[in-house]
């Protein structure tokens, strides 16, 4: 069924559609941002390609055989409404000792439902790991996504900076680019 597949305005702060024209996934991702004088935001168009799709899918068979860069890990997590595993690949970006997640696009299903669940499963090839995440502000995410843009080129078409920009224009960013600290169930590592 053509048409858009979820309207409803919520914490995603967009809307999930199909475009006909091109038979892609489309994400209309509406940045809302209450400093602007005009009261909107901005909105950013990010389309998955077939091939972007293909290689997800080539990704998630590599790494869950063990193959691959070894920050590529797959990510587990539980939906909120059905309950059901979802798995994606994933880059886990190491910096100053810590270990974080990032979603390049806001909005993604395993964001959402990381930030509500609070607990995920990494997995590369027969190692798994029970996590627990932590949404990182956007004074903790800056410093994480300026490396993860020179880790994953791929994704800096979703970014609204350059891989060469301040961390006070990352910082300014973060909010449209979910990251998320890694921890180990039970750390007791004060946040």
């Amino acid at each position: 069924m053509w048409g858009k597949a979820n309207t409803s305005p919520g914490p995603s702060r967009g809307v999930l559609a199909w475009d006909r024209s091109a038979a892609q996934q489309v994400w209309y991702l509406r940045h809302l941002d209450g400093q602007r004088s005009s009261g909107g935001g901005m909105q950013h168009r990010y389309a998955v390609s077939r091939a972007e799709r293909l290689a997800n899918l080539a990704a998630r068979l590599l790494v869950g055989a063990g193959i691959g860069p070894k920050r590529m890990v797959l990510v587990t997590v539980v939906g909120r409404s059905t309950g059901k595993p979802y798995t994606t690949p994933l880059t886990l970006v190491e910096t100053d000792g810590q270990r974080w997640l990032v979603a390049p696009y806001s909005g993604v299903a395993w964001a959402k439902n990381a930030r509500a669940s609070g607990r995920v499963k990494l997995s590369r090839g027969r190692t798994t790991e029970q996590v627990c995440v932590e949404p990182a502000n956007s004074h903790e995410g800056a410093p994480v996504l300026k490396p993860y843009m020179h880790i994953e080129p791929s994704t800096r078409r979703a970014f609204e900076v350059e891989p060469d920009a301040t961390l006070e224009e990352f910082e300014a960013i973060a909010a449209n680019h979910p990251v998320f600290r890694v921890r180990p169930i039970g750390s007791g590592i004060p946040g």
